[in-house]
């Protein structure tokens, strides 16, 4: 057989072969090729409306061709940072990838009769931040109060030292959780909660960015929920304060608060829970408090008092920076005037090296139940006429951690 042969032989050869090289070409590429699948339940909470939409598109991250603009693989990239809060791609971004809905299986908690783990629930007395914050919800949403729409940052499991599920559970509010700490995460999607929940974190910077979460293990036996709840975003991680046990970093992706509410259509959010270990002054700067009304804040926040000795004078005040009022030790003259001037009200701090605040907007419903007087709407000094919390204390007693003048009544009472 001649050369000239040979290759038409092998040219009709592979003419019969074509098509199914073609076919495997295509199951190839459907292998390399992921759906995203955008649910969005309608909601039924007085927060806002969602449009109820169901989206399918795929996407072929190692084409070429979709490496363009509008392709999500660019979208994934831009969110490392800088990108608008309010990009249309970040929202899509987060719907698609970083936020799942709310359940409506059977809790799985272990509050429940069935599943009492009485040791777990011992937070309940073991930590007073926790009923200081728990009574205050409770006394400021009571029965009488219409549900509404939460934000919890720092969910942990969605149960353990969790501010908003007496909320969910027995007065039928909905909102949002927000745990980036992956095995957290985990068991919290387990929980069944009625809320949207993400894995993301909420961003230090006015745009999405990725940054460094650093958690903390046990060596030699799995980590408790105290251990994990020390789990934070750390910008210079090698550099970073001690925790418990030793550490484990990953990379996480982070989307500003006003990104998450746009992506559920929520405009009004009624209570706002944010424990995020020393990172949220970042995240309130860049808070939109023009276009998301908030009309309760529970912070727990790290601030100038942590640099005072605790051995200091319980009753050691100096002057703040807003003018001659008195502070105590443990207030933070600076953030209070920071969240006075975006027009709260400070409610009640629980007063301690690492401070809880409770701001109310003053133009809101539940302030104008509370009948302060105007010259009263910039308080200080609150730790000075209140006990101090004593760790070595064996009883847990609600009237040595509330602010007599709004307790055991609400409404405002001058004790002065």
């Amino acid at each position: 057989m001649t050369l000239m042969e040979e290759e038409e032989e092998e040219e009709e050869e592979e003419e019969k072969i074509g098509p199914q090289k073609k076919r495997r070409k295509l199951e190839e590429d459907k292998e390399s090729t992921f759906t995203v699948q955008v649910g969005v339940a309608s909601h039924w909470s007085s927060s806002g409306d969602v449009a109820a939409e169901t989206r399918a598109t795929s996407f072929d991250l190692l084409s070429p061709q979709h490496m363009g603009e509008d392709s999500l693989a660019w979208v994934v990239k831009r969110a490392e940072g800088p990108m608008s809060a309010d990009d249309p791609e970040a929202i899509r971004l987060l719907r698609g990838q970083y936020i799942h809905p709310p359940s409506y299986l059977p809790y799985n908690l272990k509050e429940s009769e069935e599943n009492k783990d009485f040791i777990y629930l011992l937070y309940k007395t073991v930590y007073p931040s926790w009923a200081f914050t728990d009574s205050i919800l409770k006394d400021l949403f009571g029965k009488e109060q219409p549900a509404g729409f939460f934000v919890e940052a720092g969910a942990l499991d969605g149960e353990y030292l969790s501010n908003t599920l007496w909320l969910e559970r027995h007065r039928g509010w909905t909102g949002l959780l927000v745990e980036a700490e992956p095995d957290s995460y985990a068991t919290l999607r387990k929980k069944h909660r009625r809320a949207w929940s993400s894995p993301a974190c909420l961003a230090i910077k006015p745009y999405p960015h990725t940054t460094v979460i650093t958690s903390f293990r046990r060596k030699g036996r799995s980590s408790n929920w105290k251990d994990r709840g020390a789990a934070r975003i750390e910008e210079k991680p090698a550099m970073a304060g001690e925790g418990p046990g030793y550490k484990t970093y990953h990379t996480a992706q982070c989307f500003p608060a006003v990104t998450f509410l746009l992506a559920l259509n929520v405009t009004r959010v009624h209570f706002f829970s944010l424990d995020v270990e020393g990172v949220e002054m970042g995240i309130l700067h860049s808070f939109p408090f023009d276009r998301i009304t908030v009309d309760v804040w529970a912070i727990e926040h790290i601030g100038s008092s942590n640099n005072v000795s605790v051995t200091a004078p319980k009753n050691t005040s100096v002057t703040s920076s807003g003018g001659s009022s008195e502070v105590s030790r443990f207030e933070d003259p600076e953030f209070i005037a920071f969240m006075e001037a975006q027009g709260y009200y400070l409610f009640d701090m629980f007063c301690h090296v690492i401070e809880d605040y409770v701001f109310i907007r003053r133009d809101s419903e539940v302030f104008r139940r509370l009948r302060v007087p105007r010259h009263l709407w910039r308080r200080r000094g609150i730790c000075l006429n209140k006990t101090i919390w004593d760790e070595h204390a064996e009883v847990l007693q609600l009237k040595l951690l509330r602010d007599s003048r709004h307790w055991p009544n609400i409404v405002f009472s001058d004790i002065s």
